[in-house]
């Protein structure tokens, strides 16, 4: 069984902001060792010192996931600093939303240098000290987009289910090991991935509700840390999501060929064309966990979605028992 979490070294990737921040944060407080990265190391630092400054330990390691060579010296400065590493988080990502016909296949394939190559060579990085030490957790954040990907959202989508099959196969290869893997598919969280995203609709991309707060995807993280699942999904809507497409995919399609465009894009012109973070990170030096899209506009459209995503997980319950 892993360490309990206080003393436990955690990696965390992506973790100037979003999810990995909240992540950092929570482990921090129970105790964990954290080592951050991200490109961005101002909000690293800010990271580090919010961290310290509420009695906790850690370690900011500038990191762009897409270069081997930097996760590493990533892996490696960890384990020199700390003496081992008990959990290594693969988190970071980026988004890219537009239709498929409008999207630049340079930035479709830099889109998977990040989501799908980071995760890689994040699992590349670490397995052999996991192996030297005799064991360790590999927690990777995917997204239910694994299960059911999103109109306007083809390539990121497809970043998360090539991660879902390329887990499957690894967690056989070290099945008889002493080195535990999960995978945890967040359904929509409150992070600022959507300010961050790159647009090709040439209006701001916004989150399909329900919206979950990320410390729903940190305490499934913290779970797993000394708990190791196989898969778990973070935010009941991604369960429901995925019931939903397994047994009813042509309905789901109908509907989300109608209602995925508009719930997508927010009616607001870019703020500033072209920043995004993509190909660097953005100026974020006191970055943040929540995206602040839980706002009151919100409510009514969440509350819409959830009735009708249960609804449709009701329906497909029904089918499967009459088949």
């Amino acid at each position: 069984m892993p360490r309990p979490l206080q003393e436990q070294v955690v990696v965390i990737t992506g973790a100037s902001s979003g999810i990995g921040r909240e992540a950092a944060r929570l482990l921090a407080s129970r105790g964990a060792k954290v080592v951050v990265s991200a490109r961005g190391d101002e909000a690293l630092d800010d990271l580090v010192r919010e961290i310290e400054a509420a009695g906790g330990q850690a370690l900011a390691v500038h990191t762009d996931v897409s270069n081997f060579d930097e996760v590493e010296h990533l892996a490696q400065q960890a384990h020199d600093t700390f003496g081992r590493i008990d959990t290594w988080v693969n988190n970071a990502a980026v988004l890219i939303v537009g239709e498929f016909e409008k999207t630049d296949l340079n930035e479709a394939r830099h889109l998977f240098d990040i989501n799908f190559w980071g995760q890689v060579h994040g699992c590349k990085a670490v397995l052999p000290l996991f192996q030297e030490q005799g064991y360790g957790t590999l927690i990777n954040i995917t997204s239910v987009t694994a299960k059911r990907g999103l109109p306007l959202m083809s390539v990121y989508s497809a970043s998360k289910a090539a991660l879902n099959g390329f887990y499957e196969v690894l967690r056989t290869e070290i099945k008889n090991s002493n080195i535990k893997l999960s995978v945890i598919m967040p359904a929509t969280i409150d992070t600022p991935l959507y300010q961050h995203a790159r647009s090709k609709e040439g209006v701001q991309p916004r989150p399909v509700p329900p919206i979950y707060p990320p410390s729903v995807v940190a305490k499934a993280i913290a779970e797993c840390a000394e708990h190791p699942r196989r898969e778990m999904f973070a935010g009941p809507a991604g369960a429901l999501m995925s019931v939903s497409n397994a047994l009813m995919k042509g309905p789901l399609e109908k509907a989300m060929a109608v209602l995925g465009r508009p719930a997508q894009l927010a009616g607001q012109p870019l703020k500033l064309a072209g920043q995004d973070n993509l190909d660097s990170t953005m100026n974020d030096s006191h970055a943040t966990a929540s995206g602040g899209w839980r706002g009151k506009r919100y409510k009514t459209a969440e509350a819409i979605a959830r009735i009708s995503l249960t609804a449709a997980a009701l329906l497909a319950a029904r089918r499967l028992v009459r088949r």
